[in-house]
């Protein structure tokens, strides 16, 4: 077994996972703000669509 093999990675902290989340996804986004916030209001449509099925079935 190699040297460095048996050495233990340190741990990420959960702020780091978060950083290195936030990088991949920065570098993995290609949307403009536009794109963004019009995918955001579809998402609200089909949530809101999804309460209100919800609601019916349970009356």
């Amino acid at each position: 077994m190699k040297e460095n093999e048996k050495r233990r990675r340190k741990p990420l902290t959960l702020q780091d996972k978060w950083r290195l989340d936030g990088e991949m996804y920065e570098s993995d986004n290609n949307l403009t703000e536009e794109e963004i916030e019009q995918n955001i209001e579809k998402l609200i449509k089909i949530v809101n669509n999804n309460i209100k099925k919800k609601g019916r079935t349970q009356k």
